[in-house]
């Protein structure tokens, strides 16, 4: 089964994206491709989590390089409505404080 994944850039907002479907390994390196020179400023990377139906570890794993790359940068990653399922992820690799982490 493939899985079905996109970035969709806001680009009314230049550092807004949305990610759609599964973040799984074969779809890692596409999406931080798209979404790694979002980073490379000191505002802030906000990245729309309310479609993204699935995240495993190595899609774990690019959310914490953006991390430390906004930071380096001098900005920050933003989670924006993410579902249950990243919630209890972040959770339990006490990566919830890392990460700001906003609901509306």
């Amino acid at each position: 089964m493939v899985a079905s994944f996109k970035v969709v850039v806001d680009d009314s907002r230049p550092a807004s994206a949305s990610l759609v479907g599964e973040l799984d390994l074969a779809a890692r390196d596409a999406c931080e491709g798209v979404l790694s020179p979002l980073v490379g400023s000191p505002d802030s990377l906000e990245l729309d989590l309310s479609k993204l139906s699935f995240i495993d570890s190595s899609g774990l794993g690019m959310l914490l390089r953006l991390h430390d790359a906004a930071e380096e940068a001098g900005g920050r990653l933003v989670l924006r409505n993410p579902q249950p399922q990243t919630v209890n992820l972040l959770t339990m690799t006490d990566l919830d404080s890392k990460f700001v982490v906003v609901t509306d």
